[in-house]
């Protein structure tokens, strides 16, 4: 069969821009959003404010940056070991919570809060005294959480609770290393276990419990208002 030279050759140089447009489209025509791989995140901002979005796996209130809140609630959603630390320029700042949002709450697994800042740095601190009610200014229901390095005071219930409201077994294997907690209504710290098994194999150590300061040897005025460290329900 006779063929115009021509036409064969345009027909060939047609197919090979073809697919190179194929092979150049491929990644994005194939373009997926990967599993996120949770933090690290750096709270950055000095207010209290929910994460503006957490499916995108980014640490952002939607108006300036990376408040606690926001950070706590991403790295829980990912539900990944992850760590959440602070911009050095917060060292001995106080973040106060706000009564709309309410307590600070790790519901997931594997996430280190970190408030280390700097050698002599004074931690950040977290403030409990315009939230209402039975509200804790911290709550760890999760399992192997780390919470170190902070400054816990003034909630109208307990510091920290952990627990598991879901009488599942969680609230078990975390560690309250290095804080300094006082001020609170109730306990500054209650660790509660359940009918599922949680509350075991918690840690609290190298940690100051109804005194504003390392150099404080009384509390007057300082203490929590029921026990420094109350452990009940079967939590061992």
């Amino acid at each position: 069969m006779n063929t115009n030279p021509k036409l064969t050759r345009l027909i060939t140089r047609l197919a090979c821009y073809l697919a190179l447009t194929l092979m150049w489209l491929a990644p994005l025509t194939g373009l997926t959003r990967p599993a996120h791989a949770s933090g690290p995140y750096t709270v950055n901002v000095a207010y209290d404010g929910p994460d503006s979005n957490l499916s995108d796996g980014i640490c952002y209130d939607g108006v300036s940056g990376c408040p606690l809140r926001a950070a706590i609630q991403q790295a829980s959603y990912d539900g990944v070991a992850t760590t959440i630390t602070f911009d050095s320029s917060l060292a001995g700042i106080q973040l106060y919570l706000s009564n709309t949002y309410g307590s600070l709450i790790i519901n997931s697994s594997n996430i280190n809060i970190d408030g280390y800042t700097g050698p002599g740095n004074y931690p950040p601190l977290v403030n409990g005294s315009n939230l209402t009610g039975a509200k804790n200014v911290f709550e760890i229901q999760g399992n192997s959480n780390t919470l170190q390095n902070l400054v816990v005071r003034d909630g109208p219930a307990n510091g920290i609770r952990i627990y598991d409201p879901s009488g599942s077994g969680y609230g078990s294997y975390n560690t309250l290393d290095y804080l300094i907690v006082y001020g609170n209504a109730n306990n500054g710290i209650a660790v509660e276990g359940d009918a599922g098994g949680g509350g075991y194999g918690n840690t609290i150590a190298h940690s100051l419990i109804g005194g504003a300061n390392w150099l404080q040897t009384t509390c007057p005025g300082d203490g929590n208002g029921w026990e420094g460290i109350a452990v009940a329900n079967g939590a061992d």
